[in-house]
């Protein structure tokens, strides 16, 4: 009998830990914001297990189903599809918003990198080593499942062929890194295919530039960044 007590009891504790907003132990703890989609994101939130959660200083309950968690307040409701990886705490939001969180005041993050926009589709991907560098393949998807950009890394280095493209599949981009530095020609395209620039480099040194407009017209750089308008992404910034 008293076996089947203690038995019961454990029972009992298990059910209303899940129950009562426990949900993974794994999710209890201070989580401090690495990466984002908005500016609006809280940089800081703390899950306690008895069931609520401290987001901007405000109080709010907190459980789980499955893989969602909910948030409630006197405000109003918030919930997401939550993964726990390595150190990170990925949410993704029902309107395409994502939150990285991870344990550790550094904003280290360890562990695989995926996060899916709200229709189910793969948005990004990547690894990041034991010291918080990235290492491997790095990608980015459109909505549609469409390869936005591609890159490789080895030790927080690029290296390696990178590739971005537009959302017809036309390639904008092309280059490669060595150890981290840019080496051979480096190619970029304007939306209907045509040459929109192109340098050549060599240990990170870069000569030879050249300019064109949409209709092929050779440009001076003023006029293509204008028209063209490359930019810097957070986890490679490769131009």
């Amino acid at each position: 009998m008293k076996k089947l007590m203690v038995i019961f009891g454990v029972l009992v504790a298990v059910m209303c830990f899940i129950g009562c907003g426990g949900g993974s132990s794994r999710l209890a703890g201070k989580w401090y914001l690495a990466d984002a989609s908005t500016r609006s994101a809280s940089e800081t939130m703390e899950i306690l297990r008895d069931g609520t959660a401290i987001i901007d200083g405000m109080g709010m309950a907190w459980k789980t189903e499955k893989n969602r968690i909910f948030f409630t307040s006197s405000l109003g409701a918030m919930a997401f599809n939550y993964r726990i990886s390595g150190t990170m705490l990925i949410l993704e939001g029902n309107d395409d918003e994502y939150f990285i969180y991870v344990n550790n005041r550094e904003e280290t993050m360890q562990g695989k990198l995926e996060v899916r926009w709200s229709n189910g589709q793969l948005r990004m991907s990547g690894n990041f080593n034991k010291d918080g560098k990235e290492h491997g393949r790095f990608q980015e998807f459109s909505e549609d499942g469409q390869i936005i950009l591609r890159a490789n890394f080895v030790n927080g280095e690029r290296h390696g062929k990178i590739e971005e493209f537009y959302q017809n599949g036309q390639i904008r981009g092309i280059g490669n890194f060595v150890n981290g530095k840019r080496h051979g020609e480096f190619v970029f395209n304007h939306d209907n295919g045509q040459l929109g620039a192109s340098k050549n480099c060599e240990n990170d040194e870069c000569v030879e530039e050249r300019f064109f407009h949409h209709d092929g017209r050779e440009a001076d750089q003023r006029g293509f960044f204008g028209n063209f308008g490359w930019y810097g992404r957070r986890f490679v910034g490769w131009w």
